[in-house]
C-alpha cells in the first residue's frame, strides 16, 4: 500500500481480499478512531471522520494536489485500522462462578486461541492421577485455587495479544484495555498454569515426604496416614501457597476428613466410586439428536468408564452413530446402549485404589471384537476390583478366530492397565491357553510384526 500509491477502489479490494466481512468492519471502525483532525491529533467531529474517511466512494479528484492528498490521508489512516485490531478481540463478557453469586470477567478469546499455537498439554490425566494415592493415605484435604490463572503474570510482549474494546457504561468513552495476569478462556491457561504451580510445590513436596500431593490444574488433593499428619501438612501447605501468591477458596476447601470429594470421585479408605452428583448428571442427560450430541454423551460417560464392565461392548451402537460417513439415525440398538450405560453408572460399585507396592491380577476376555478386563488387587483374604477395562480390537485383528483374538484383547487390556500398575508385577488370567498360541504362531493369520508387539 506504501510503494504502488493505490486508490480508494483499490484499498476496498485489498480490504476484500485479505479480510473476512467481521474484520474488515473491525478494521474500518478502529481506523475511523484515528481520522486525523485540523491539529494532527485524531479529531471525534462526525463531519471531518465522513469527509476524510468516507465508507462510500468519494469524488475525489486524483489528477490534482488536493485529491491526491486526500488519498494520502485515507491511507494513512486506513493503515491504522489493522494496527488498531490486530490485538482486539470484543468486549469481554462476564459468566457466574458455580454455586455461587460472585462473578468473573471472561473474554472471548476465540479468535486469539484460533491464532496461537498449541502448547503440548501437561495436565495430568484425570483417568491414572488417583493411582498415584497410596491407599494407607486415608485422611484427605483437598484445595481448590480461587482465581488461579489470575495469579500467573503475563509478560509484557504476549500482553498486547489480549487487548479489548471497553466502553465506560457512564461516560461512553471507548478505549482499549488488555490482561496482565493469564486470562481464563486462553486455550493454553490450562497447561501454563499447571506447569508453574507444578514447579512451585516441588518444594513442598521434598521436604514433606510423608503425605502425598496431588495437583489436577487447580485442584488440590492432600493424602496422609494419620489425623496429625494432615492437619500440620495442610497448614504448612496453606502458608506456602499464601507465600507464593495463591489463594485458596474457603467455601469449597474440605480440610483434614476421612471422606471427600475430588474431581468429581468420592474418596473413603482407600476407596473411590461416583458421586451421586454425577451419577444424577448423566442420568437427567436427554436422549442425544444428533451425532455431535452422542460424542458429548460418550464423553460424559467414558470419564466414569473403569466403573462399567463391559463399556466398550455396551457402548458399541453409539461409536457406530457417531460416524460422520453414515447418515444419523437413532434406533432401538443405540436407546438399549444408552439406558443401559444410565444403569451401569447407577450401579457403580466402589473401586479399591490401587497400591503400587502390591502384585496385581488381571482377568481378560474376549466377544464379538471387544476385549474385556478386571483389575484387581488383595485386599486381605480377598480380592477388590480396581478398575473394569474394555476396548475395541482392531479390525484386522476382530476377523481373527475367537483363539487368536485373546491374544489381541490381552495386549490391550495389559497396555491399559500400565497405565494404573506403574510397571508392577501383573498376573494375567484367561479363558484360553494363549502361551502355547504365541509360541507356535499360525502364520496365516498373524505377521510377525504383530507377533513381536504381542
Amino acid at each position: 500500500m506504501h510503494t504502488h500509491s493505490p486508490t480508494w477502489d483499490d484499498c476496498q479490494q485489498l480490504l476484500k481480499t485479505l479480510f473476512t466481512t467481521e474484520e474488515r468492519e473491525r478494521i474500518l471502525t478502529e481506523a475511523r478512531k484515528n481520522v486525523p483532525g485540523d491539529n494532527g491529533r485524531p479529531t471525534t467531529l462526525p463531519n471531518l471522520i465522513d469527509e476524510r474517511f468516507p465508507l462510500n466512494r468519494p469524488d475525489w479528484d486524483f489528477g490534482n494536489a488536493e485529491g491526491r492528498e486526500r488519498l494520502r490521508v485515507y491511507r494513512q489512516t486506513l493503515m491504522a485500522g489493522p494496527r488498531a485490531a490486530s490485538g482486539g478481540t470484543p468486549p469481554y463478557q462476564f459468566g457466574q462462578e458455580t454455586g455461587g453469586k460472585d462473578y468473573r470477567p471472561v473474554q472471548d478469546l476465540r479468535e486469539v486461541n484460533k491464532r496461537v499455537e498449541d502448547i503440548h498439554p501437561t495436565v495430568p490425566n484425570p483417568y491414572t492421577l488417583l493411582s498415584h494415592l497410596p491407599p494407607s493415605h486415608v485422611w484427605y484435604t483437598t484445595l481448590d485455587l480461587k482465581d488461579a490463572f489470575f495469579s500467573i503474570a503475563l509478560a509484557p510482549s504476549s500482553q498486547q495479544i489480549f487487548a479489548f474494546e471497553w466502553h465506560d457504561g457512564n461516560t461512553g468513552t471507548p478505549g482499549q484495555l488488555t490482561w496482565t495476569r493469564l486470562p481464563q478462556g486462553f486455550k493454553n491457561s490450562p497447561t501454563l498454569f499447571n506447569e508453574a504451580l507444578n514447579q512451585d510445590l516441588n518444594s513442598f513436596r521434598q521436604s514433606h515426604n510423608s503425605v502425598t500431593l496431588l495437583q489436577y490444574v487447580d485442584d488440590l488433593l492432600l493424602a496422609a496416614p494419620s489425623e496429625a499428619e494432615c492437619r500440620s501438612a495442610t497448614g504448612d501447605l496453606l502458608q506456602e501457597l499464601g507465600q507464593l501468591g495463591y489463594r485458596a477458596s474457603a467455601k469449597k476447601a474440605q480440610i483434614c476428613r476421612q471422606i471427600v470429594t475430588y474431581l468429581g470421585y468420592k474418596l473413603k479408605e482407600g476407596t473411590r466410586w461416583l458421586t451421586e452428583a454425577m451419577k444424577e448428571t448423566i442420568f437427567r442427560l436427554p436422549v442425544p439428536t444428533s451425532a455431535r450430541e452422542v460424542r458429548e454423551f460418550l464423553g460424559t460417560t467414558g470419564y466414569c468408564r473403569l466403573w462399567i464392565l463391559g463399556y466398550a461392548e455396551i457402548a458399541k451402537p453409539l461409536y457406530e452413530a457417531t460416524k460422520d460417513k453414515v447418515p444419523w439415525a437413532w434406533g432401538s440398538d443405540q436407546q438399549k446402549a444408552y439406558d443401559e450405560l444410565k444403569v451401569a453408572l447407577l450401579r457403580a460399585p466402589a473401586l479399591a485404589l490401587p497400591d503400587p507396592l502390591k502384585p496385581f491380577t488381571l482377568f481378560v476376555d474376549e466377544r464379538r471384537g471387544i476385549a474385556k478386563g478386571v483389575l484387581m488387587q488383595h485386599l486381605g483374604p480377598w480380592k477388590r476390583p480396581v478398575a473394569y477395562l474394555s476396548k475395541k480390537l482392531d479390525p484386522v485383528a476382530a476377523g481373527w478366530p475367537p483363539c487368536l483374538r485373546i491374544i489381541a484383547a490381552v495386549a490391550l487390556m495389559v497396555k491399559d492397565a500400565d497405565k494404573l500398575t506403574f510397571g508392577q508385577q501383573l498376573k494375567v488370567v484367561t479363558p484360553h491357553a494363549i502361551e502355547g498360541v504365541l509360541k507356535y504362531p499360525p502364520g496365516r493369520w498373524m505377521t510377525n510384526a504383530r507377533l513381536i508387539h504381542y
